[in-house]
């Protein structure tokens, strides 16, 4: 029995179609793809037919594509398309199958995506994007990545690459930076997008300030602080900073640093993500607990000062943040401070219970769910927030502390 793509197959052969068939064989593009009939065929099988159908098969095709180690079982497959009617869902799966884009291994029992798969992947990105005045350097991008995995590189395409290459690649880095939540000073970024803190000149920085709010994003250009609240008094040698004199107060972490000392003893820490959450609680805070605000994912430079205070006044730590992805991995990196210098920490007031009562519904992207399975691998990670994890990768959705706390 004829495979459906080659019953599709109508006409002669390429030569055919020209009116003198040595100009096919002059054509090194032509050639070229010749050799890529593996290509053509899954192309093919993507394509033929109705728009309706071709846009059901792309996208499963995207949607299998995006799957962590580009693998996934029949269980978790039936999961992700529930919302498809059975059989749409098998003819598109058979379809895959027929063009050898996805492979079902009957040991492992599961689907992963051919090596033909990832290629084709590349070229069809740009159907998965929104339409903008600003989208020419990702389709760029797309359609050199996609034409060098099929060995079809334009030159020219390459030298057009190469010029936007730098700014790229800072825009990723960006993305990247707010994605992770974090904050810190524009060397910090410079760091985290670069090989040093001088890796980003005054034109990028330029080009920076003119599309994007940097401050927003958590790069900042003033000078870093830490936000603390408590019944305490910081000791600087003969002075004196009261933190019971004000509901809550900005300290540069260059000063933090020079502290020798914190007056009055504590029952416990309590490092609030939510920014209004933390200004809420702070005229509230109860007897014996010291606050800081927790700025997302925090800064090298704000870890080591929230560690110079808690040698100077060790005592367990309460984590409050986001019941997201994000939020979680921000509570394991504070806590991984307080177990290095052998305390105890716990999450509070971000588990089920609080994000179940909600009424937020963000839903969960790509992202999120990678993040979440690699969390529930961490051993270090407390039961509370395991079940959590569970909770938002069974319910598809994440909410933000602001909501509770």
């Amino acid at each position: 029995m004829k495979n459906p793509i080659d019953q599709e197959d109508e006409g002669g052969s390429f030569e055919s179609y020209f009116r003198d068939a040595s100009h096919a064989a002059e054509s090194a593009l032509a050639w070229s793809l010749s050799q890529r009939v593996d290509a053509l065929d899954a192309l093919r099988g993507l394509f033929s037919g109705g728009r309706n159908i071709v846009q059901l098969r792309i996208w499963c095709f995207m949607e299998l594509a995006s799957a962590p180690q580009g693998r996934i079982a029949r269980d978790d497959l039936y999961r992700i398309f529930y919302a498809l009617q059975p059989q749409a869902l098998d003819s598109v799966i058979k379809r895959l199958r027929e063009t050898g884009l996805i492979i079902w291994d009957q040991t492992s029992q599961d689907y992963s995506l051919s090596g033909l798969a990832q290629q084709l992947h590349g070229l069809l990105v740009p159907l998965t994007k929104s339409v903008s005045d600003d989208d020419e350097l990702a389709s760029l991008l797309a359609q050199v990545a996609g034409a060098h995995a099929l060995g079809l590189t334009d030159a020219g395409h390459l030298k057009h690459l190469h010029a936007q290459l730098s700014r790229l690649a800072l825009l990723t880095s960006l993305i990247e930076w707010r994605r992770a939540q974090m904050n810190g000073t524009r060397r910090d970024f410079a760091l985290f997008a670069g090989e040093h803190t001088k890796s980003i000149g005054a034109s990028d920085w330029k080009w920076l300030e003119r599309f994007f709010d940097l401050e927003r994003l958590g790069v900042t250009h003033f000078l870093p602080s830490i936000w603390l609240a408590g019944d305490v008094q910081l000791l600087r040698d003969e002075h004196v900073v009261d933190l019971a004199a004000v509901r809550c107060l900005a300290i540069p972490i260059e000063d933090v640093l020079r502290v020798t000392a914190i007056r009055k003893n504590l029952d416990h820490w309590w490092l609030i993500e939510n920014r209004a959450s933390f200004e809420r609680q702070s005229g509230k805070r109860p007897a014996g607990t010291l606050m800081a605000w927790l700025p997302g994912r925090p800064s090298q430079d704000w870890i080591k000062a929230i560690g110079h205070l808690l040698q100077l006044s060790p005592a367990p730590l309460m984590v409050s943040a986001d019941a997201d992805p994000a939020g979680i991995d921000i509570a394991l990196t504070v806590g991984a401070l307080w177990r290095s210098q052998g305390k105890t920490w716990a999450p509070y007031r971000m588990g089920v219970v609080e994000w179940q009562a909600v009424s937020q519904k963000w839903p969960l992207n790509d992202h999120d769910v990678g993040l979440l399975q690699r969390l529930l691998s961490d051993t270090n990670l407390p039961e509370q927030l395991a079940e959590l994890c569970r909770a938002m990768l069974i319910e598809g959705r994440k909410a933000e502390q602001e909501g509770w706390l």
